[in-house]
């Protein structure tokens, strides 16, 4: 049978993390005929995966595999770290396939790229919306800076969307609402402050509340997608709202999100 595998680090590295004894774990998809064996190693914060799968066609099967290595790699290192009270990750970084060709791993989402206009981060763009204007705003910005930080992880870790995105739209409506005003009261300000109605945050919030409360069995992908890019969308007109003062967004520029 055919052997893919997956390379990367334990971080920081310093530790030099080794785990040893680690059993093999079998998944299998019926709908794709497909038996993998994965066996995971870490010596020397150095991590591999390996894929011995029954056929493999990289079209196909190179993100369901890469997404259970690297979950796989995960419950190694956090059930040492949860033993140890060790601060460690595991980040999954090179694949080889059959062959032996070593390519990288660049998690990266066409769904949503081009969604950010409020900003151009190009390096040959000169005008005023640049780098250091997105930095300086969002730096200054508690609830603004973790909210981002929501939205860009699950491009790695796509299982961690629809929660993400979720916490990230409540930080925005945090952010809107006038202090001692109830949490239910600032839904419609940011609705109305950036043109978006409850019916399309709706679609992120309530996709959210299982794996908020505990049930984190995999939802569809299809349904994670649409999250992430609505959620992208509205973190898009939040920094528009920000850039040009907190004043509504004017609805001839920005329609209504529906």
């Amino acid at each position: 049978m055919p052997i893919v595998l997956f390379k990367g680090t334990v971080r920081p590295v310093i530790h030099k993390l080794s785990i040893n004894g680690l059993p093999k774990i079998r998944y299998s998809w019926p709908n794709e005929n497909l038996t993998v064996d994965f066996a995971v190693k870490v010596v020397d914060s150095m991590l591999e995966v390996e894929c011995d799968v029954s056929h493999f066609d990289k079209d196909r099967h190179l993100s369901m595999l890469a997404m259970h290595a690297y979950h796989l790699s995960s419950v190694a290192v956090d059930s040492f770290c949860f033993f140890s009270g060790m601060g460690v990750t595991a980040f999954l970084e090179f694949f080889v396939d059959p062959d032996g060709k070593e390519t990288n791993l660049a998690p990266q989402s066409e769904d949503i790229r081009g969604l950010c206009t409020a900003f151009d981060l190009s390096p040959s763009y000169r005008g005023p919306n640049n780098i250091g204007a997105m930095y300086s705003l969002v730096a200054k910005d508690r609830l603004l800076l973790l909210a981002l930080n929501d939205l860009i992880v699950p491009i790695s870790r796509f299982d961690l969307a629809i929660v993400n995105c979720a916490r990230a739209m409540e930080a925005l409506r945090t952010s809107m609402t006038p202090d001692g005003m109830d949490r239910a009261q600032g839904w419609p300000i940011m609705h109305a402050n950036l043109n978006v109605t409850k019916k399309y945050l709706s679609v992120i919030t309530d996709s959210s509340r299982g794996p908020r409360h505990g049930d984190r069995r995999a939802p569809d992908s299809g349904q994670q997608a649409e999250v992430l890019k609505r959620a992208w969308m509205v973190m898009n007109r939040f920094l528009e709202y920000r850039k040009c003062g907190s004043v509504q967004l004017p609805e001839s520029e920005f329609p209504v999100l529906n």
